[in-house]
């Protein structure tokens, strides 16, 4: 062979195989980044995620959610303070959690748990746990 078609086909490799990692950065991007939590959870996201309601109001409810993930986590939070949405890192996964005022005096956190890139039932049980824990202390 010549030493052309080798070296084409390398470049050829080379540029799918960055093509391929841009295309992997963007979408970790997405799911990962504090940007994509943003708008809170989405309605698919709330049909699935574990819901504890609360005779508290929403600032109440959301200042002990913030303290609780503080403490938890492994990295400094994000917090949307103006929507009551949170992004925080906790062992080897991650929740988002969402505090509602449902009425005056009533409100309800969701929270999604994830875990090595899948939905994590039980790391955002036992995140709502605590956050319940200390709510109604």
């Amino acid at each position: 062979m010549t030493p052309v078609p080798i070296l084409c086909r390398f470049r050829f490799a080379g540029s799918l195989v960055l093509i391929l990692a841009v295309a992997l950065l963007q979408m970790g991007c997405a799911s990962s980044s504090p940007d994509a939590f943003r708008d809170g959870l989405t309605d698919r996201d709330r049909e699935t995620a574990l819901v504890a309601t609360f005779e508290r109001d929403i600032e109440t409810v959301w200042a002990r959610t913030k303290e609780t993930l503080a403490h938890l986590s492994a990295r400094i939070p994000r917090f949307g303070n103006e929507t009551h949405q949170a992004y925080a890192t906790v062992g080897d996964g991650s929740v988002r959690v969402e505090a509602v005022e449902t009425t005056p005096g009533r409100s309800k956190v969701y929270i999604k748990g994830r875990k090595f890139g899948l939905n994590d039932d039980e790391l955002a049980r036992s995140i709502l746990a605590r956050i319940s824990q200390e709510i109604d202390r």
